[in-house]
């Protein structure tokens, strides 16, 4: 019973001490937990990112390594100043950092119309908003359910002589908004 007299006595003033501070003066005062700031309606929303100009002029047809494809021979494209262009997987990949497109010959018609189909049915990326819907290009923004920003894709389809060319963003990094515009710019500026 006086062990635990003890330990009572010697406990009392840490409780009571738990609720005072000290100031710089020495003198005791009360802690007081700082009533949250009530939380505005909206949001700031975030700065608008710059647009990114395509300066450069991009040849296609030097990035292909197969001597047989000649499909390629004489494109070019507008780009962003930086932009890396190299061989892909069917075609040309234009890249600005850790983002970019692939372009590639279009055998079968309803690029853009499966992309979109593709971009609804994505249950990981989920797509939140179609910020461009048009029957040659679709530019879309997404939000991963793994977190982190938004991500924005585009599919585009362009006529250049008989030929039509496909371009897509998807599987090819993570893109913001300006990013996304200006390849798909860069996709639609293809011309021989």
């Amino acid at each position: 019973m006086m062990k635990r007299l003890v330990v009572m006595m010697m406990t009392l003033p840490l409780i009571g001490a738990c609720g005072k501070s000290q100031d710089a003066s020495g003198t005791k005062a009360e802690n007081k937990v700082a009533a949250a700031a009530p939380a505005s309606a909206s949001a700031p929303a975030p700065a608008a990112e710059a647009p990114i100009a395509l300066t450069e002029t991009a040849d296609l047809g030097k990035a292909i390594t197969d001597p047989d494809e000649k499909s390629f021979v004489g494109l070019k494209a507008k780009t962003p100043k930086g932009a890396t262009i190299e061989a892909g997987l069917t075609g040309v990949t234009i890249k600005v950092g850790d983002s970019g497109f692939e372009i590639a010959k279009e055998f079968e018609p309803g690029a853009v119309a499966k992309a979109k189909d593709e971009a609804k049915a994505d249950t990981l990326d989920k797509l939140v908003k179609l910020h461009l819907d048009t029957p040659s290009a679709i530019l879309w923004e997404t939000a991963s359910e793994l977190g982190g920003p938004n991500d924005f894709q585009f599919a585009a389809e362009v006529k250049v002589g008989d030929a039509t060319y496909k371009c897509g963003s998807k599987g090819w990094g993570k893109h913001t908004k300006a990013q996304a515009e200006a390849l798909l710019a860069s996709c639609q500026s293809v011309t021989k």
